[in-house]
């Protein structure tokens, strides 16, 4: 069945996240040999969002406020990069990386498929290497 207003086929089952070994789902944490990276909830939604829509930029704004300990505040821009920014480090050592494009949002990409740059005052940022391909979001006209 086709969305009467964008034309996408439309599914009535919930997302499924990627499964991958450096994840345990159980007790909310990334495994990176023998250390066990434990995130707290809000990191672990956002996780969890960033895996269900694997090789995609997902909006600011949705991260926000899906990633929020209560999503009907709305959640706050500021927050979600500072999420972000603590998610990354427990992924460093796996084969899974977060990815920023910039003005749009951020997506899950495996590390081979990310790009590191440097930028002033030592910030680095990591961008997909093909963004173009794996662009979603409102501010595009497509999910």
């Amino acid at each position: 069945m086709d969305c009467p207003h964008c034309g996408g086929p439309i599914d009535g089952g919930r997302r499924k996240p990627i499964e991958h070994a450096y994840i345990d789902d159980r007790w909310h944490a990334i495994v990176v040999g023998d250390e066990i990276r434990r995130l707290t909830a809000s990191q672990w939604r956002l996780l969890l969002l960033l895996r269900e829509r694997f090789r995609r930029f997902v909006p600011l704004e949705f991260l926000a406020q899906w990633s929020a300990a209560n999503p009907e505040d709305g959640g706050d821009i500021v927050t979600l990069r500072l999420m972000v920014m603590r998610v990354r480090a427990k992924l460093a050592g796996s084969p899974l990386g977060i990815a920023t494009l910039h003005g749009v949002g951020y997506g899950l990409f495996p590390v081979e498929e990310l790009k590191t740059s440097g930028y002033g005052k030592g910030r680095r940022f990591t961008t997909a290497v093909e963004p173009e391909v794996n662009l979603i979001g409102e501010r595009h006209g497509r999910w």
